[in-house]
């Protein structure tokens, strides 16, 4: 079950239904619906939640760098003219913009903390009306002492970073739009599956984490 979704996530785009076509095919796994796959993924959340959990604790205490980034990103769940026929969700609170896509969207966003290598440690879900900053405030990264933690400049918000600094001993590193009145040197930009860019004129410096579909494993993997 976890190997499906796990497949889905990493080589088909979230895809359950081709995951599990590919394991038919090239590991003869008995099929199961997909109502029936997705009830048992249901079943499995506080598991997978516990499972994550785990290894974002490790993975911070592996980042021997300690530098995050964090940057947020919407999951559509219905296009805006189905919105008043939709029963999942309901009320203009998921009803969010998105401004590096320049879009209206209607579902939540979410909040993903990741290391400067692009390997996620935390992430929190809020409806899409909500900004960036209460995002920030609900996920509590919860950084190990002398992180560094780089954002956006949906993020800025100078007495949160200064309380930031004095209780966890952590900095939050804010890419400044021009007419900010803190200003200070561009993000600093590495190589990799995750980049750290130099802010832009309109302060909207974002994490890019690869996540393109890879090919998936050969049948003897």
């Amino acid at each position: 079950m976890l190997t499906t979704a796990l497949l889905a996530a990493l080589y088909f785009g979230g895809n359950l239904a081709q995951a599990q076509r590919y394991r038919q095919a090239h590991w003869e796994q008995r099929p199961l619906h997909k109502s029936g796959l997705s009830r048992h993924l249901h079943r499995l959340k506080d598991v997978l939640d516990e499972l994550f959990v785990t290894f974002g604790h490790l993975l911070k205490e592996q980042n021997a760098a300690a530098r995050y980034v964090l940057d947020s990103f919407p999951v559509t769940v219905c296009h805006n003219t189905w919105i008043p026929r939709y029963k999942l969700l309901t009320g203009k609170a998921y009803h969010g913009h998105c401004a590096s896509k320049r879009c209206w969207f209607y579902s939540v966003k979410v909040q993903v903390l990741a290391t400067a290598d692009g390997l996620p440690v935390a992430y929190h879900l809020h409806p899409g009306s909500e900004a960036d900053l209460t995002g920030l405030r609900q996920l509590d990264p919860d950084l190990p002492e002398g992180s560094v933690l780089y954002t956006d400049a949906g993020y800025t918000d100078y007495a949160h970073e200064e309380i930031c600094e004095e209780a966890t001993g952590s900095e939050q590193h804010t890419a400044r739009r021009t007419n900010s009145k803190r200003p200070h040197e561009p993000l600093p930009r590495t190589y990799g599956a995750g980049s750290l860019a130099p802010a832009s004129r309109s302060g909207h410096s974002a994490l890019r984490i690869d996540l393109r579909c890879r090919a998936p494993p050969s049948g003897d993997a």
